[in-house]
């Protein structure tokens, strides 16, 4: 039997989080059934020590046990702010069975995270100037008057994507494109237009080869297989 469907939840990590150091038997009880069962928190803590934050910690045990709890394919999450403070207010966790609903999901991802961080800065420049009683000049021409919340984040996602796509192709060997998709694309704020780029770079260095490239054609659609042939920076 060949399971069908595709779910997302919204996790409400920032209600989650004012609890999840309290270690009262009767508190702790009330989140099994949200992580399927006891011993999460304990998973917490053995990733916190390694090196995650607890947040990353949080997401990482829920979407491995969401994972197996409705044996999805593929799972991923996209993080949603709070409009004024630097934190987390829920996390969209998404399940599916085909490499495919991740492209569509990180699509609608790239969107909603422009937005996002236009819609906070704005309120940003609103509370600044409901404090200081004078106009944002810079805010008022279009400029950005500070970094984007999610750059660092994204910068970050983008340096693990590429070692995760060098590393995989040079234990692979070869691999579909769609099933690189399928690795690369779990991972939050990296998109396919990033994983098309770094493909057409690796290509021009003499990295990987694509052998069913056709005509004029640059870039890998899904069937064609992703040759790794190494480098003067070969993983593998």
């Amino acid at each position: 039997l060949q399971l069908r469907g595709e779910v997302i939840i919204n996790f409400m990590f920032d209600h989650v989080n004012r609890f999840l150091e309290d270690r009262r038997p009767k508190i702790a009880m009330t989140f099994d059934p949200l992580f399927g069962g006891p011993g999460w928190d304990a998973d917490v803590r053995d990733l916190v020590a390694a090196g995650q934050s607890r947040e990353d910690a949080v997401l990482t045990v829920y979407r491995e046990r969401f994972r197996r709890a409705g044996a999805f394919e593929h799972v991923t999450s996209t993080r949603i702010l709070k409009p004024l403070p630097e934190r987390s207010y829920f996390h969209l966790v998404y399940g599916t069975r085909h490499w495919k609903g991740l492209v569509e999901f990180r699509e609608v991802e790239k969107r909603t995270v422009v937005e996002q961080e236009r819609v906070r800065s704005m309120a940003k420049v609103t509370r600044r100037e409901e404090r200081t009683g004078q106009a944002d000049l810079f805010a008022a021409a279009g400029l950005q008057t500070g970094p984007r919340s999610f750059d660092a984040e994204r910068k970050m996602q983008l340096t693990a994507g590429y070692a995760m796509l060098r590393s995989t192709l040079a234990s692979r060997g070869t691999l579909k494109y769609e099933c690189l998709l399928g690795v690369l694309l779990e991972m939050p704020l990296v998109w396919e237009s990033d994983v098309k780029g770094w493909i057409s770079e690796m290509r021009k260095a003499g990295e990987v080869d694509i052998p069913d490239l056709k005509g004029k054609e640059r870039t890998p659609k899904p069937g064609y297989r992703i040759v790794w042939k190494g480098g003067a920076n070969s993983d593998g």
